[in-house]
């Protein structure tokens, strides 16, 4: 997370003895509540609620788990009508050029074993201005949108995230494991790593670039490059290499943003539209377009529209309401139209 890291200054509770007093500890979180109000992923038996890649590489579409039945005689609906509850626990100590972070998800899911994961865990280690070393496990830094819920501009992210967290299957969650050089060259931030194969591959790398940085006021632009084994056997849905380019415009209250991304294989590309307005007084909205493109001819184009009206009633509250609208036409079901509207309540303590 993005977040605005407040230092804990506890040496009176802890007792800590001086060489751990020189340590700068910081804290952070927060709390993710949403209701989905309207759900039809799980009225339709092709439902999926969004692109997903199953076995043999190809976008299909999976049914709802329930097999009761509703008043219809139809497939009952799981999920509309039902709260959901996540959360995340961020820690960051530096001491002198070594920073160590780790940030723990939280869920509420009774099926689980365990109801904790690890998101990141990496060291940085600040080799001198402007040149840093990372190793462990990180938040992918290819893509436009971000992992956690405060640092997004809606409920759900789009199309090309799923896509990227459905390729690095080596973790939950759109992460990555390995070591990481990053050094500035002139206005430009530049990321070159070695990680473990994202697909989980054995004896196998993967290789990560990135360069992003502010072209002009306003506008910031970032390529990012991932590369992946051609493996069907530990990820049937690998895309081989990855390539994303966004763009983001702020200016007067507004947030534009695209983004397209290409693949070695299954997507011939896809594309995202954003845009975000800050009327002031803590109210805003997002619009959102989402399209995927296949490399099977016979797959039409899965597209998503997301309308998000923002409410922050207090600097650590944040309220989403999502209307989000999918039109998912792979091969081997049938087109369907699926409909979702959730409200979402977003607490951030120490951000």
């Amino acid at each position: 997370m993005n977040k605005k890291l407040i230092a804990m200054a506890v040496a009176s509770v802890f007792a800590a003895p001086l060489s751990v007093q020189a340590v700068d500890f910081s804290a952070s979180g927060f709390a993710d509540v949403t209701l989905n109000i309207a759900d039809d992923s799980c009225d339709n038996p092709n439902g999926n609620g969004g692109i997903t890649f199953a076995s043999g590489g190809v976008g299909a579409a999976t049914a709802c788990t329930s097999t009761a039945t509703d008043v219809d005689g139809g497939a009952a609906n799981s999920t509309e009508g039902k709260f959901n509850a996540a959360g995340e626990v961020d820690f960051m100590a530096t001491e002198g050029d070594l920073t160590v972070r780790m940030d723990v998800d939280l869920f509420l899911d009774a099926s689980a074993a365990d109801s904790a994961s690890l998101e990141q865990g990496f060291f940085s280690w600040n080799i001198y201005d402007g040149l840093a070393l990372k190793g462990g496990l990180f938040n992918n830094p290819v893509g436009l949108e971000a992992n956690d819920a405060p640092d997004i501009w809606s409920v759900s992210q789009g199309q090309i995230f799923n896509i990227l967290d459905s390729q690095t299957s080596l973790h939950a969650g759109n992460n990555l494991t390995g070591a990481a050089v990053v050094f500035g060259a002139g206005p430009a931030n530049i990321q070159v790593g070695l990680l473990n194969e994202i697909s989980g591959d054995a004896e196998a790398n993967s290789l990560l670039f990135t360069v992003d940085g502010e072209v002009m006021d306003g506008l910031a632009l970032e390529l990012g490059v991932l590369t992946q084994e051609d493996n069907t056997v530990a990820n049937a849905g690998s895309m081989e290499n990855l390539i994303d380019l966004n763009a983001v415009w702020k200016m007067a209250g507004w947030t534009v943003a695209g983004e397209i991304l290409t693949a070695g294989k299954v997507v011939d590309n896809a594309l995202m539209l954003l845009g975000n307005y800050d009327f002031g007084n803590g109210w805003g909205v997002t619009g959102r377009y989402d399209m995927v493109s296949f490399e099977n001819s016979a797959n039409d184009d899965d597209t998503t529209m997301t309308l998000v009206g923002i409410w922050k009633p207090t600097d650590n509250l944040t309220t989403n309401l999502e209307y989000r609208k999918l039109e998912n036409g792979e091969s081997g079901v049938a087109e369907v139209s699926e409909d979702s509207i959730v409200l979402e309540f977003i607490a951030t303590v120490g951000s």
